[in-house]
């Protein structure tokens, strides 16, 4: 149980990241639509490039917080592993 509790945290945020990085493009969409029908290419350039960092900064995120979870769940693992060892023993 204290394993499952320690990887929580990291198990959401890397499930809720790609989410919000999907927000983050919508959002700056809306805009960029306007401007383009007004033929203000200017301002839909810059709301592009907002709704793309969004997304690409949500995805960095979610894949720095798949990779702590991949090395935490490995050391809990062989902890585990070493525990029954021991208790064996």
């Amino acid at each position: 149980m204290a394993a499952h509790k320690l990887l929580e945290k990291p198990r959401i945020a890397t499930r809720v990241a790609p989410m919000l990085g999907l927000v983050a493009t919508m959002i700056p969409m809306g805009p960029a639509l306007r401007s383009l029908s007004d033929g203000n290419l200017g301002n839909v350039g810059m709301s592009l490039t907002i709704a793309f960092s969004a997304v690409i900064l949500a995805l960095i995120a979610a894949s720095v917080t798949f990779l702590i979870v991949g090395v935490r769940r490995r050391w809990l693992a062989e902890e585990m592993v070493w525990l029954n060892q021991q208790g064996a023993a």
